[in-house]
């Protein structure tokens, strides 16, 4: 009896521990395979989202919850899986941004490849910047547009999460309402490495249509 007794009470003792995580220990995981898929010269431009990160467990009779645990020193919880949200900021360039998530199961273990779309790879790989100038996206922008108009906005940077790539947006004001309070514009999208044309709509007072 007292053998079955120290063979369940090592059983319990197994299952409790296998569900008790360390949010430090997450996190340094987390950290080092972001690293190895960007680089340690990109990891100061990522920081951790707090409201965005968080686990899902399971309830009971299949029913899911999810719960965030940075404030926590651990998760206690039949974790299923465990998203890290970083928030990815190139403060060199202006408009490289945009989320990167790290998914990883009750054991650590990575879930699946994390989409690094957003990463230009000129920057992982250290090399120079291939993206071109504001000043060649604006002249080619101004071949591109099929309006006259009055004014023309400076590039804007941006990665288009639908598209998974960057673009350069940029606006030709056409016209404005009397009362000033309406522009109408044409939009054009045009790639960060060519600029070739990838999209023209019509807008207004800045709107932009994705």
């Amino acid at each position: 009896m007292r053998f079955f007794y120290l063979v369940f009470c090592l059983g319990f003792y197994t299952a409790v521990t296998a569900t008790n995580i360390n949010t430090n220990r997450i996190l340094t995981v987390s950290d080092s395979i972001l690293v190895s898929k960007v680089g340690e010269h990109l990891k100061e431009y990522f920081e951790i989202s707090d409201t965005g990160t968080h686990y899902k467990y399971l309830i009971s009779n299949k029913r899911i919850g999810t719960e965030q645990f940075l404030d926590k020193k651990r998760i206690t919880k039949n974790v299923l899986e465990i998203w890290i949200l970083y928030h990815f900021n190139y403060t060199k360039i202006e408009g490289v941004k945009s989320g990167i998530w790290i998914k990883l199961d009750g054991n650590l273990q990575l879930l699946e490849e994390p989409n690094l779309n957003s990463v230009p790879d000129f920057l992982i790989n250290n090399n120079p910047v291939t993206f071109i100038s504001k000043k060649a996206a604006k002249e080619m922008a101004l071949k591109v547009f099929t309006h006259k108009g009055y004014e023309v906005t400076e590039p804007k940077l941006e990665y288009l999460k639908k598209n998974e790539k960057y673009v350069y947006t940029v606006a030709n004001k056409t016209s404005q309402a009397n009362n000033q309070k309406i522009t109408e514009m044409e939009i054009v999208e045009l790639d960060v490495f060519t600029g070739k044309l990838l999209n023209r709509y019509d807008s207004y007072n800045g709107l932009i249509e994705r």
